[in-house]
């Protein structure tokens, strides 16, 4: 789970030496940076640039929703990993094998999607405090949804 402590995500992925997939499952939220980067001078310029349609699709990306459920990136040929080859018909077999893989490490380690998200305490875009859902100390995860496990 990718948290940063503002945002929530959840996400897991699997690589070899040549191939990285990454099931993302919360596929409708962007990939937006911690709150704090989201403050940041540089997450200020890229909002800049996407209103005056000046990003690159690579910068645009973290930016995105919705986002593709699962990303396929060959290591060897495309190391910044910016040309998704899930939906390509030519990797079928090796996504069908990282998919196995990812499956089986899901219930070695007894993952689960969580039933309910934690809310964003900050603006995904501008980064602003929601303090309607910002509050300390923050509650677990237990006394918000009444469990701590699979919710």
């Amino acid at each position: 789970e990718d948290h940063w402590h503002d945002f929530e995500d959840h996400g897991r992925s699997v690589a070899n030496q040549r191939w990285k997939l990454i099931h993302n499952t919360y596929p409708d939220l962007p990939n937006t940076p911690s709150a704090d980067a989201g403050r940041s001078p540089t997450w200020t310029a890229i909002q800049r640039l996407r209103k005056e349609n000046k990003l690159t699709p690579a910068q645009g990306r973290c930016l995105s929703k919705p986002r593709a459920e699962f990303e396929l990136y060959d290591l060897k040929n495309d190391p910044f990993e910016l040309v998704n080859l899930a939906s390509n018909e030519a990797h079928e077999n090796i996504l069908s094998d990282l998919k196995a893989v990812l499956k089986t490490q899901f219930k070695r380690t007894n993952d689960y999607l969580p039933s309910k998200r934690t809310p964003d305490e900050f603006d995904r875009i501008t980064g602003a405090p929601d303090h309607s859902v910002r509050r300390r100390p923050r509650a677990s995860k237990e006394k918000m949804f009444g469990t701590n496990g699979s919710y």
